[in-house]
């Protein structure tokens, strides 16, 4: 974030004297340019982001006496520190003026080398900005921001869905208003399941029998138990009985005791004997060829 619109001006500047720096031939490029930088890419959040970068602010200081910057980052200290007009006057009055003069850790030689080392305008402020907590904490913040395209790609699936083959003819502000309804119906909604907790891949403390066979060794017997002793038991909200459901997911066959468990259950109660304790050696009678 705190290089993006720094970089936006960097290449117009580019683009200006790759045409000569003649007015008639950039002109119409630029004016592309800020078409679509207008309203997107020159908000307050990134115009504060490019003063408080101190890549481009300390090589231009004339930065801090641009209205349009200025404006925009008054805007977001509003913002950032909403209904706190004291933290509001300390960040915009008093602090941004030490940021601008370099005082204190901002005057230090190290504070003003940004080519020899991986430099990051978060960490710088992280380090140097201790003397203006207030301003401090929100440049770090910002700065932290990192610019990303998932939100036009979920805008494009929107556009994907509503203009198909079938629906190629649509006029473009239709199509524009069509997506914005889909896109923030779909936000709606995340935010109505939220506040209802209808969450259903959640298992439930007072669910938890139904799934003790992956949760401890031997709890398909005591999950069998729950199926055949629960019959009364229903499904909250649907009036259906927990031993229907078993049957009909096959629950029951399931959790049958495996052949080795029924063997077991079988001899239980018998008392085993080895061969050892059923023959006695001085029954036997070996022959002279065995012995």
């Amino acid at each position: 974030m705190g290089f993006l619109y720094g970089e936006l001006l960097k290449a117009k500047r580019q683009i200006k004297e790759a045409f000569g720096n003649v007015d008639a031939r950039f002109k119409d490029v630029i004016a592309v340019i800020d078409k679509k930088m207008n309203g997107r890419l020159d908000s307050p959040l990134h115009l504060t982001a490019y003063l408080l970068n101190p890549h481009y602010s300390y090589s231009d200081p004339s930065i801090f006496d641009q209205p349009k910057i200025s404006e925009g980052f008054i805007a977001c200290v509003e913002k950032f520190y909403y209904h706190d007009e004291d933290m509001q006057h300390q960040a915009a009055n008093i602090e941004l003026k030490k940021f601008q003069n370099r005082e204190g850790p901002f005057s230090k030689k190290l504070a003003k080398n940004f080519e020899n080392f991986d430099y990051n305008p978060a960490s710088w402020w992280r380090l140097y900005g201790y003397e203006t907590p207030i301003l401090q904490k929100m440049a770090a913040r910002i700065l932290s921001l990192t610019s990303s395209s998932s939100g036009c790609e979920r805008n494009w699936s929107g556009f994907e869905g509503i203009h198909t083959k079938k629906r190629n003819r649509l006029p473009t502000t239709r199509l524009n208003k069509l997506v914005y309804i889909q896109f923030n119906s779909k936000l709606l909604s995340k935010r109505e399941k939220i506040k209802s907790n209808k969450i259903t891949d959640i298992l439930l403390s007072s669910d938890t029998t139904k799934g003790q066979g992956f949760l401890q060794e031997g709890g398909d017997d005591c999950a069998l138990a729950d199926f055949r002793d629960g019959e009364e038991d229903e499904m909250e909200g649907t009036g259906i009985p927990w031993s229907v459901i078993g049957e009909a997911v096959g629950a029951d066959e399931q959790l049958k005791l495996r052949r080795s468990a029924r063997v077991r259950e079988l001899y239980e109660g018998e008392e085993f004997k080895s061969e050892e304790e059923e023959y006695d050696d001085e029954d036997v009678n070996y022959s002279e060829e065995e012995i």
